[in-house]
Order: structure tokens, then sequence, then C-alpha cells
């Protein structure tokens, strides 16, 4: 198991990003949540299998129709955590 931190930026609130993220994790069994940040862009934190992730983050490179992925930041973290499912937090 891996644990990610993702930050992707461009058009990426108001286009329905983080329910599209939660949809893909349940796809993929993905742990873990998905946040609007106050400078625009969108925060996942992600737990699963490498494949999973793998898969996880080539759809999050295309995201939403409306949405406009211009760069993704992914940071790996240690692999403890305390997930039970995957949500978006406010």
């Amino acid at each position: 198991m891996r644990k990610l931190e993702i930050v992707i930026s461009g058009r990426v609130q108001g286009v329905g990003f983080r329910y599209f993220t939660v949809r893909l994790a349940q796809e993929y069994n993905i742990l873990g949540n998905v946040q609007n940040s106050y400078d625009g862009k969108v925060r996942v934190v992600a737990v699963g299998s490498e494949k999973n992730l793998e898969l996880f983050l080539q759809e999050l490179r295309h995201g939403p129709r409306l949405a406009l992925v211009e760069d993704m930041k992914i940071t790996e973290l240690s692999a403890v955590h305390d997930f039970n499912n995957f949500r978006i937090e406010y």
C-alpha cells in the first residue's frame, strides 16, 4: 500500500472535481479524502495499491468534462493511514 498527497491545479474548483474524485476512488478501491484549497487547487490524499493508484492518477490527470488540469504535484507520504473510506473534506 502506498499513500500519496496529490495537489491539482488549473480549472479544478466549481466543475465537480471532488465528486469525480470520489467516484474514481470507489472504482479503484482508494481510501483517503479530497478537498478544495483556499488557493484554488484541489488536494487529495490517496491510499491504495500501486496498480490502483496509477489508474487513479491517470484519470485525475484528465479530470471531469468541465475541468482543465494544468499541473499535478504528487508527494509520497508515510504509508500509515487511518482511513476506512474516501470522502470529501470541507
